[in-house]
C-alpha cells in the first residue's frame, strides 16, 4: 500500500462513484458512517549514536532543536505528529520529507535527522534507535468510511466486513 493513498482519501468520497475509502482522518471528511479498522502507535527514531538514544524514553520538549524527517502535509502520520507537537506547545524544524516509512529511517539511520515511525517500521538495523514519546500521543488510526448520502453495495459491505474481520489490532 502506498502511503500516498491519505492524501487523496479523505477527498475521494465527494466523487459520484466512490461509496466508501480508508481515511486516516474522518474528521475531515463528510461521512454517513466510519470504523476504526486499526490503531498505529508511532514512536521517535534517533540515530543509534545520537546522545538520546542511551535511553529508551523522550518528552517531546525534548526533542527541540532536532532536525525533524517528516511526511507531506495530508499524511496521516504528519496530522498525528501535527497535532501532539502542537498539544506539547513544541515547535520542531522538518528539514526533509519522505513519502516511505523506509527511506525515513534509511535517513534517521545515516544522521541525517530524526523521524517518527510507526512502532511495526522501525528497522531492527543497528543505525536506530526508537524511543516511546511519554507526554503526548503519537498514534494514528485508520478508519473505512462511508460516503454521506449514497447507498453503499453488497460487495462494498463484504469488502468492509472483510478488512473488519482482518484487521485484529484495535487496542
Amino acid at each position: 500500500m502506498s502511503w500516498q493513498i491519505y492524501i487523496t482519501n479523505r477527498h475521494i468520497l465527494k466523487c459520484d462513484d466512490v461509496r466508501a475509502s480508508w481515511v486516516s482522518d474522518k474528521g475531515r471528511v463528510s461521512v454517513a458512517e466510519s470504523g476504526l479498522l486499526l490503531r498505529v502507535p508511532q514512536v521517535l527514531v534517533v540515530p543509534a549514536d545520537h546522545p538520546p538514544a542511551v535511553r529508551d524514553t523522550v518528552t517531546l520538549a525534548e526533542t527541540v532543536g532536532e532536525s525533524f524527517i517528516d511526511y507531506p502535509l495530508g499524511y496521516g502520520n504528519r496530522t498525528a505528529n501535527d497535532r501532539a507537537f502542537d498539544a506539547a506547545g513544541v515547535e520542531r524544524v522538518i528539514t526533509m520529507e519522505a513519502t516511505d516509512v523506509s527511506a525515513a529511517a534509511e535517513f534517521v539511520a545515516h544522521g541525517l535527522g530524526v523521524t517518527i515511525l510507526p512502532t511495526r517500521t522501525v528497522p531492527k538495523a543497528a543505525g536506530c534507535k526508537a524511543l516511546t514519546v511519554t507526554d503526548q500521543s503519537l498514534e494514528w488510526a485508520l478508519h473505512v468510511a462511508t460516503a454521506e448520502h449514497r447507498r453503499i453495495s453488497a460487495a462494498t459491505s463484504a469488502l468492509i466486513g472483510m478488512a473488519d474481520d482482518f484487521v485484529d489490532d484495535r487496542s
